[in-house]
């Protein structure tokens, strides 16, 4: 007889919580109030399988400013992510792609070199009722993150 493959969600949950514990002390996801009508979140060192339900839970179309790897990697593992995504700016690979499958679900993406770049870029594509999602990784990714946070502080405060 075959074993079922469910499981309830009980154990779902603590099967995450126990995967989310290693990342917590990174500071895991960081809500950084509103700019220019969007909620806004930072994210260091996001585990990619918890990065994907987030995006998923988010009550509006997110735009998301993370690196190439961690944007290519939570689309290969969830391509429904796609219809989440507002806008995808990387800020680590100006020579940024996407998979052909992919385009013609997202409307906006682009890649930059800079956390400046990307912050530039994001006045072309900034909406209100969105999510900005700010995500680092590697081994700056915490200057990165307080660049990020810096600029949202300053221009909030404008």
């Amino acid at each position: 007889m075959r074993k079922k493959l469910t499981s309830s969600s009980a154990e779902q949950l603590v099967h995450l919580r126990q995967e989310t514990i290693p990342f917590g002390a990174s500071g895991g996801l960081r809500s950084l109030g509103k700019l220019w009508g969007m909620d806004v979140f930072s994210w260091h060192e996001p585990y990619i399988g918890i990065l994907c339900n987030t995006i998923h839970s988010f009550p509006f179309p997110v735009i998301w400013l993370g690196g190439k790897n961690e944007v290519t990697a939570a689309l290969n593992e969830d391509e429904q992510l796609l219809s989440n995504l507002h806008s995808i700016i990387t800020t680590d690979s100006a020579s940024f792609t996407l998979d052909v499958n992919w385009i013609s679900t997202l409307r906006n993406y682009v890649g930059t070199g800079s956390v400046t770049d990307a912050l530039e870029m994001l006045k072309v594509v900034k909406a209100p009722k969105k999510v900005l999602l700010f995500t680092s990784s590697g081994e700056h990714s915490l200057e990165l993150r307080k660049e990020f946070e810096t600029y949202v502080k300053l221009v909030q405060v404008q």
